[in-house]
């Protein structure tokens, strides 16, 4: 449900909880001064619909208050989440990043020691550079 209409809704029955609790006081002070017992009967009748309207109103209220506290401790907890995801995403970016710096230094080190050899030499070589790591590549490159 949307928690713009929830909240309307909310509003709504603390409106109409009011409303038939005044009801209610009235018919109240009404029964207290009346003494015709069958206009009492009805007074007694109308203060026991009011109750039980009340109850009602209540009952549905606490109801949609308690699906809007989850509702929000639920969103509050995507939100939290969304915020991980993307802290997760830029560190996944950087270590990407990097990746591609340490394999583009990687392939210039290769080039750099097949250019130290002359083209009939390369080919051969070029097969034994492509599977040195880079601990390998700068200790060949250096000797």
């Amino acid at each position: 449900m949307n928690f713009s209409l929830i909240s309307q809704r909310l509003k709504d029955l603390e409106h109409n909880i009011r409303e038939d609790m005044e009801l209610l006081n009235e018919f109240e002070e009404e029964s207290r001064y009346e003494t015709n017992p069958r206009i009492k009967a009805g007074y007694r009748k109308e203060i026991k619909r009011q109750q039980e309207s009340i109850t009602k109103y209540k009952k549905e209220y606490t109801e949609l208050k308690k699906e809007l506290d989850n509702s929000q401790e639920s969103l509050a907890e995507v939100q939290n989440i969304y915020r991980q995801l993307e802290q997760m995403d830029s560190k996944l970016n950087l270590l990407v990043e990097g990746q591609v710096t340490i394999y583009q230094n990687l392939n210039q080190m290769q080039q750099n020691l097949l250019d130290q050899y002359d083209m009939s030499e390369q080919a051969v070589i070029a097969e034994i550079v492509k599977q040195l790591n880079n601990n390998q590549l700068t200790l060949t490159q250096t000797l």
